[in-house]
This record gives C-alpha cells, structure tokens and sequence, in this order.
C-alpha cells in the first residue's frame, strides 16, 4: 500500500533536490575556499611585505645617519660603529625575509636589485669608517658625497619602488577578491537552477495530484452540509491520499444514509412502545392506589413494634446499671485485664458504675492482703473493686 502513496514520492523528490542542491553548493564553496585561501596567503604576503619594507627603510636611514655622525664625531666612535653594524644586521634580515616571499618577478626582479646596491653600499661605508679610523677625513667625506649618497638615493629607490608593488599587487588581490566573489554569486545561482527547476516541478505535480481533488472534494463536503447524501465514488478521480480520503467520505455518507432509515425504523418501534407505557401508567396509578391504604396500616403496625423495642431497651438498661463483674484472680494482671474489660464494653451502654468481685484462693496469701475495697474511674464508667 505504501508504494502507491504520494508520501514515497515526495520523499524521493525531496532527497533528490537536496543531493543535487548539496553537490553542487559544496562544489562552488571547496572552489571558492581554495580561491580565499590563496588570496588570504597573498594579503599576508603583502601585509608582511610592506611592514618588512618601512622596518628596511628606516634601518637603512638610520645607517646613512650614523655613517655620516662617525665622520664628525670623536668621542663616539666605538658606540656608533657598534650601532651601525647591529643596524647592518637589522636590515639584511628584512631584506633576506622580503627575499624570500616575493609574490611575483617584477617584484624578486627589483629584489635582486636592491641586494646589489646593498653590497655597493656596504664598501663604500666600510671604506668611510677606514679612511674615518686612519683620521683621513678628507677622503671619507669625498667618498660620503660622491659614492655614498648616490648608492643611497638608489636603495631608497628600491625600496620606495617594492613599496609601490606591493601595494599594487594589494589593490589586484583587492579587485580579484571582488571579480571572485562576483563570480561565486553567479556561480551558484547556476548552480541552483536545476534545484529550482526541481522545486517548480515538485509544486506543479503537488497541484495535480493533491490540490485539484481537494478542491472538487471540497465542492462535494459543501452539498453534504446543505442536506444532499447522494455522493457518486466516479464523480472524482483520485489517487493516493486523495482518493483514498474521497472513498472514505463515499462509505461514510453511504453509512450515514443507513443510519438514518435505521433511526426511522427505531421511531416508528418507539412509538408503539410509548402507546404501551401510558396504557400501564393508568394501571400503575390504581395500583399505587391500593398500596397507599395498606401503608397505612404497615405504619401503625412498625409504631408498636417500636414500643415494644423500646420497653426491651430500657429493661435491659436497668439490668445493666445493676451489673456485677466477678472473677478469679490467677495473677497481679486480673484487676488490669478486668478493669480493661469492663471499659471495653461498659462504654456501649449507658451505666455510669460496675462492681468487679476478685476471689484470691491463694492458700499462702494472708486476708490482709486479700481483704480490700477501692474505686477506680476509667474512661466510659466507675469501677468499684472488692478483694476478698
């Protein structure tokens, strides 16, 4: 029964637009995440390009300052030496870091370039701080002007240059990052077409198979609630759900016609039976009739029953209030048990005082302890007890 219901088919459907709209989603987001991986690696390249580059050039400033205060100073000598070689160190690490992550050839071309003038520079400094040591300041301030600021201006170049390309090469990722994402938009809305195709196709079939049939039961349910029973099973055709709801609302209207003549049928029975219950009314009257004269004479008779009762009653009560209780004592726990016994069942009458009798037949027991008279209150009644 299950193969023929909608239910199964909607299931299929819908499993099969997910996977579709699943493969083709997790498609263009692996795509799309290698191609923001990347872009992310090369803005870190830019980033930790363009920091190397400025840490580079305010070294290399720096030096050139240092090389020019080592000409013209005196008692500095050691200090700014050591200064100018920590300096030298800083700034063949940042450009052997930039060295090693450039993103393009344009970018390792001037690279290469930069580390040439460097070794320019390099001697000629090492040739100032010579001719600075052998105290021929002519010479070193000759080499300062002439070699020095030259090589200088063309490393500043360099690196103003590799500072432009980096940022360039940022505004390229910047603008591809835009072109990409762009593209991903596009490519997914692609990508969701056939889904979306599924999805129309899936209302579409809805409609036929579900929304129809219950739009021609619906005019059907209407006639039933203006009185007309009469429903044709072939006047709607219907599959799956549908059809089965419009053959059962067909049987029930059918069962619901039964009912009716049934409830007719049980009218007509009724009534007959009423005829019959007010023919036995009448005889039910007369009858109670006579019952009422003789409940008259079973009160008169139940009033002296009731007289009698009550002379018993009181003859049996002045029986009681003359009630003598005697017993033989076996141990110290007969006046207790006694006195306990009388309570229990003096206390369902009306007598106020009882007298509990103990015999003490014990040979060895002299009459003084034998002989006494005491009275005790319980709960219901007063207990008068008589040792002897």
């Amino acid at each position: 029964m299950f193969k023929h219901s909608i239910k199964l088919r909607l299931i299929v459907i819908s499993v099969l637009l997910v996977v579709i709209f699943s493969v083709l989603i997790t498609f263009r987001i692996s795509d799309s995440l290698r191609s923001f991986n990347s872009l992310g690696q090369d803005v870190d390249i830019v980033t930790t390009g363009l920091i190397r580059i400025n840490s580079a050039s305010i070294a290399f400033k720096r030096i050139r300052v240092d090389l020019r205060d080592y000409i013209i100073s005196s008692d500095t000598d050691a200090i700014v030496k050591n200064r100018i070689l920590s300096l030298i160190g800083l700034l063949n690490g940042h450009i052997e870091a930039l060295g090693e992550i450039s993103p393009n050839d344009e970018i390792t071309s001037t690279m290469v370039s930069l580390k040439e003038n460097l070794l320019v520079f390099y001697d000629v400094g090492g040739r100032i701080i010579t001719a600075r040591d052998e105290g021929n300041l002519e010479y070193a301030v000759t080499i300062l002007t002439e070699e020095c600021i030259p090589i200088s201006n063309l490393i500043i170049t360099n690196l103003t240059n590799l500072s432009s390309m980096y940022e360039t090469y940022s505004d390229d990722a910047n603008l591809y990052i835009q072109e990409l994402a762009r593209r991903s938009t596009i490519a997914s809305i692609l990508a969701s077409g056939p889904a979306i195709l599924l999805f129309i196709g899936l209302i579409i079939y809805l409609s036929m198979v579900i929304v129809a049939p219950v739009v021609k039961i619906e005019k059907e349910v209407k006639k039933l609630a203006n009185g007309d029973l009469v429903l044709k099973e072939e006047s709607i055709r219907a599959k799956f759900e549908a059809g089965s709801l419009w053959r059962n609302l067909v049987g029930s209207v059918a069962r619901v016609r039964e009912v009716i003549f049934s409830i007719s049928d049980i009218t007509s029975t009724v009534e007959t039976a009423m005829k019959g219950i007010r023919e036995t009314s009448a005889q039910t009257a007369e009858s109670a009739a006579m019952i009422a004269g003789n409940s008259q004479n079973v009160v008169l008779m139940l009033d002296g029953t009731r007289k009698l009762i009550s002379q018993g009653v009181s003859d049996m009560q002045s029986a009681m209030e003359k009630m003598l209780e005697i017993k033989l004592k076996y141990s110290a726990k007969t006046e207790p048990e006694g006195l306990e016994q009388l309570g229990s069942y003096m206390g369902l009458t009306e007598v106020q005082e009882v007298w509990l009798v103990i015999f003490d037949r014990n040979k060895d027991a002299s009459w003084e302890n034998k002989l006494y008279l005491k009275t005790v209150d319980t709960v219901y009644v007063t207990v008068h007890v008589v040792g002897c």
